[in-house]
């Protein structure tokens, strides 16, 4: 899992990188870029929530309780 979460730190640092990046340079050529950072997060954050949650499937404990909770 230590693994995994270090995919999603690595994929949200470069993802702010890139996002900031392309807001720079919309910025610099007076075009309207408000919406990049919001896009980016969303994407990056998806992204990294999905790297996050690999390792939670892959435990049987948490299978266990989704089971049971859905039985109950």
């Amino acid at each position: 899992a230590r693994a995994w979460g270090f995919a999603a730190a690595v994929v949200v640092g470069l993802g702010w990188l890139l996002t900031a990046v392309l807001s720079w340079m919309s910025m610099r050529r007076g075009r309207i870029s408000w919406w990049i950072p919001l896009v980016g997060a969303l994407v990056f954050s998806f992204a990294s929530g999905i790297l996050l949650t690999v390792p939670l499937f892959q435990d049987p404990a948490v299978w266990d309780v989704l089971v049971s909770g859905a039985s109950s």
